[in-house]
């Protein structure tokens, strides 16, 4: 299986684990109440955490910090290039009349684009995505750096389907280069450097795209759905690298 189907199967696994130990609690409630009255309340619990800033900014903040922010003025003479590791579709786009690349890709791009005004290095958007959705990733962020950023790109890396692809088909596509600087979301960022690591690149990372905020008060501690989206991102990103899924 490709890393793509292995992390999405992390996600299910955190969404579906609390909710399949409730089910169990519920079906189990006649014939084991108190083991069932546990098991509902270990489910609850660990959704209405999980949902908590708290938790959420704790957890994703922990994997941002293992790869330190690029300084700001940081020296890039020693990269050949920089490389953006493309997100996803942006699909629901009336306004534009054409698919764009989606949030987190242009959080990535516009980073991107600072470096490469600063440093006068080439660029290369990386990544594929589902076909059937129409042209890759990769090209839609390289038609965006041209028409939002006024950068063109100097080649697009259009087939990768997941990070180790990503490094890999970047060194085919550009085999001179050893030093890369490579931009992503600083979750993300700890895989990306050892799938470019092993690919035979020098890493210059420069992380973006932070999730971790500041958290104090009671409403730390209020759930909400953007807290739990990023307690997913944590759990998925922590999982795959223990698993080495890159």
């Amino acid at each position: 299986m490709t890393e793509t189907l292995n992390y999405a199967l992390l996600g299910t696994l955190f969404c579906g684990a609390p909710v399949a130990l409730m089910v169990l609690a519920w079906c189990l409630r006649r014939r084991q109440p108190r083991l069932a009255g546990a098991g509902f309340a270990a489910g609850a619990l660990t959704i209405w955490l999980a949902a908590t800033p708290a938790v959420a900014s704790l957890w994703i903040g922990q994997i941002e910090q293992l790869v330190p922010a690029l300084p700001a003025g940081a020296d890039l003479s020693a990269a050949q290039g920089i490389v953006v590791l493309s997100a996803g579709r942006a699909l629901n786009t009336p306004e534009y009349g054409a698919p764009q690349p989606d949030r987190v890709s242009f959080a990535r791009m516009r980073y991107a684009a600072q470096l490469a005004r600063r440093s006068g290095l080439p660029v290369v958007p990386t990544g594929g995505g589902r076909t059937e959705l129409g042209a890759p990733v990769g090209e839609l962020v390289g038609r965006s750096f041209r028409q939002d950023f006024g950068i063109e790109v100097a080649a697009v890396e259009g087939a990768a389907r997941d990070t180790r692809e990503n490094a890999l088909l970047t060194r085919a596509l550009q085999p001179q280069w050893t030093t890369v600087v490579v931009v992503t979301s600083a979750f993300h960022m700890p895989r990306s450097v050892r799938a470019f690591e092993a690919a035979g690149f020098r890493v210059i990372a420069a992380p973006t795209d932070y999730r971790a905020e500041p958290v104090s008060g009671l409403f730390a501690w209020v759930p909400n759905h953007r807290a739990l989206l990023t307690t997913q991102l944590a759990f998925q990103e922590t999982l795959a690298r223990v698993l080495k899924l890159v």
